[in-house]
């Protein structure tokens, strides 16, 4: 953390975060997030969507979840892509869009995504993919 309080570190350094949003040290994963995605470590995007989504410093904002989602997948990174995807076809923090959606997911496989590959397989039904959060946790679209 010295390094990155430092503004010092390196990517490795951003894997520190990972173990402090896993051992449940949400305020200082989201610092080491927030410095890494400043320095451009685009896989710190998704565990700040993952922060604002499930609302561990704050009340859940799924619209912020879904912009860090979306500036991953622009990035070219799969993870990003394949849950910008999900965010577009639930309509969960967007407008809900299931071409788009589906266009993100398929980037996501063609980047070498497994799980999105699997959901293309199952009909792009988000079931598959979280089948017990769907209708408790998203529910109806947003938009």
């Amino acid at each position: 953390m010295r390094r990155i309080e430092e503004k010092r570190a390196t990517n490795w350094d951003c894997l520190a975060g990972y173990e402090a949003a896993k051992a449940g040290l949400h305020a200082y994963a989201e610092r080491i997030f927030t410095y890494c995605a400043k320095i451009g470590v685009v896989g710190a995007f998704p565990w700040i969507a993952w922060i604002e989504e499930n609302g561990y410093r704050h009340p859940s904002n799924p619209v912020a979840a879904a912009e860090w989602d979306k500036r991953a997948a622009d990035m070219g990174y799969s993870v990003g892509e394949f849950n910008y995807g999900l965010d577009l076809l639930r309509g969960h923090g967007v407008e809900r869009d299931t071409v788009l959606g589906r266009r993100y997911v398929n980037r996501a496989a063609k980047h070498g995504d497994q799980t999105a590959k699997e959901l293309i397989k199952n009909g792009y039904d988000p079931d598959f993919v979280t089948p017990d959060a769907n209708e408790q946790r998203y529910g109806k679209p947003m938009y």
